[in-house]
C-alpha cells in the first residue's frame, strides 16, 4: 500500500501571478527595457520563493520520524499539495523543515494548475506512482479538500483531526486521527 500524504496551502493556484509567475517576471522585466529568455525567467520566479521557515510554518512535530518509519517499512510515500510551486521547490521545503528526502512523488497544484479537491489532483499523484487508488492511504487535514476527493476516487482515507475532536459525520475517512504518529499504530498500516 502507498501513502500520500498531503500538506496543505492557504494560497489559491487559480489566482493568476501562481500560475503565469514565469511569464510576469518576463512581463515585469520587460515593462522595465530588461527582456530576459523564458529559462531565466523561469528560474528568476524560483528563485524568488521564500522558504516556509520563514513564515514560522513548520511541519507537524512528529512528520519526520513517522514518514521515516513508514519508509522504512516499505511504504512509497508521496505529497498532494496546494501550494502553487514546482515540485523541487516544495521538496526543498520539506529538506528544510527536516523531513527525511523519501516522497517519491510530490504533486503541486502550481504545476498542474488544479486546486484540491478536484479529483485530477490526486489522479496524477497515483498515476506517478503507478498505484492504484484502492492500494492507496491518502492521510490529510481536510475533510473536504483531501478525504471527499480521495474517497471518489477509491482511496482509503485517513483525516488528521490536529485540534479537532472526531466526528461521525466525517464517515468516508477510514480512520481520524489526532497525529501523524497515529498512523504507525494502524491495522491497515501493519501497527
Amino acid at each position: 500500500m502507498g501513502v500520500v500524504a498531503v500538506v496543505q496551502s492557504a494560497a489559491d493556484p487559480r489566482e493568476r501571478r501562481w500560475l503565469a509567475g514565469p511569464g510576469l517576471v518576463a512581463e515585469t522585466l520587460s515593462e522595465s527595457g530588461v527582456v530576459v529568455g523564458e529559462k531565466a525567467c523561469a528560474a528568476i520566479w524560483v528563485a524568488i520563493h521564500i522558504p516556509l521557515r520563514h513564515f514560522n510554518v513548520a511541519a507537524c512535530a512528529d512528520a519526520a520520524p513517522t514518514v521515516a518509519r513508514l519508509a522504512a517499512r516499505g511504504f512509497r510515500i508521496g505529497i498532494v499539495t496546494a501550494r502553487p510551486l514546482p515540485a523541487a521547490l516544495v521538496r526543498r521545503d520539506l529538506r528544510d523543515q527536516g523531513l527525511p528526502e523519501v516522497f517519491e512523488v510530490v504533486v503541486t497544484s502550481g504545476e498542474i494548475g488544479l486546486a484540491k479537491p478536484h479529483p485530477r489532483v490526486f489522479e496524477v499523484a497515483l498515476e506517478e506512482l503507478g498505484m492504484d487508488a484502492g492500494e492507496v492511504l491518502m492521510v490529510g487535514d481536510s475533510y473536504a479538500e483531501d478525504i471527499v476527493p480521495a474517497a471518489g476516487l477509491g482511496m482509503n482515507s485517513v483525516l488528521k483531526l490536529n485540534d479537532r475532536d472526531p466526528d461521525p459525520a466525517w464517515a468516508l475517512a477510514s480512520h481520524q486521527v489526532r497525529s501523524l504518529d497515529d498512523l504507525l499504530r494502524l491495522d491497515l498500516l501493519g501497527g
